[in-house]
């Protein structure tokens, strides 16, 4: 693992910078720390691959419901009446099962608004379903 400049840890400790996804994930495994504490701080600080492993299979069988729920319906209505696409639910069942994957979608978006600021304004008007 390549050290990180004391001009790059002040600014991840300031704020004026965020390590990258890979950044933190060697950062996490180095110190055999959980995604999940150190992104969310939710759960046990250490990793356990045991308790890790029974989590994960309890997550798949929960998203396998979700999941199946989901098949054989092109759009969902919402409770105030907009449509949904069956991949949209079908991805936001993933985030919520899978923190990582969540962090991951929200970076991307985030970065796309800043480089798409025009073409982020226009689409809320021309897709009113969203």
């Amino acid at each position: 693992m390549s050290s990180i400049s004391g001009s790059g840890y002040n600014k991840n400790e300031n704020g004026v910078a965020f390590p990258s996804l890979e950044t933190l994930s060697r950062l996490a495994m180095a110190d055999n720390i959980s995604m999940d504490w150190f992104l969310f701080n939710k759960g046990p600080m250490k990793y356990n691959e045991k308790e890790r492993a029974d989590e994960i299979e309890e997550l798949k069988k929960q998203l396998a419901l979700k999941t199946e729920s989901a098949k054989g319906r092109e759009r969902v209505r919402k409770a105030d009446g907009a449509e949904v696409k069956a991949e949209i639910q079908e991805l936001a069942a993933h985030m919520e099962a899978i923190p990582l994957l969540y962090h991951e979608i929200l970076t991307h978006f985030q970065r796309f608004k800043i480089d798409n600021r025009a073409l982020m304004d226009g689409s809320m008007v021309s897709s009113p379903g969203l």
